[in-house]
């Protein structure tokens, strides 16, 4: 396990043990208010070529894989950090965690990450890379795993 994956691990582990400073889990980003309803960065759907290629030539990009932990270590992109979108402090850790830099977020076909993208892109003022088709697509056009 990469250290940005031990960190982010840990991390998780003392949010579930000891609960996140007092805050209480949302289930969404529902609690934003009219204003901040627009989008800041914009969402740029990405396959998995693109993606690629994204990751080749951008050094400051941070890498979200938002599927369960079974389906993170089953294979991952490069760089890939899990925070599963389940996980109930959420919104807390992209916010706290994920807004000063461009992001690529992945899960598993598109589906999860699809629900979710333009309300992370809503906390920061990077770009924030989707990929659409998911790391099943990713892994159909020979593009490497990690584990």
């Amino acid at each position: 396990m990469g250290r940005k994956n031990y960190f982010l691990v840990l991390l998780l582990s003392f949010l579930l043990i000891f609960g996140a400073g007092g805050c209480q889990p949302e289930d969404s980003a529902s609690q934003l208010t009219e204003a901040d309803e627009q989008p800041v960065a914009q969402v740029v759907n990405l396959g998995p070529q693109e993606a690629a290629r994204l990751l080749d030539e951008q050094q400051e990009i941070q890498v979200l894989d938002l599927r369960t932990p079974a389906e993170y270590y089953s294979g991952y992109l490069p760089e890939a950090q899990l925070v599963p979108l389940d996980h109930p402090y959420f919104w807390q850790i992209i916010e706290e965690y994920f807004t000063a830099t461009p992001l690529l977020i992945y899960c598993r076909t598109g589906n999860r990450t699809g629900n979710v993208v333009e309300q992370i892109a809503q906390l920061t003022d990077y770009p924030v890379y989707h990929l659409d088709s998911g790391i099943v697509d990713w892994q159909g056009a020979g593009k490497p795993l990690f584990y």
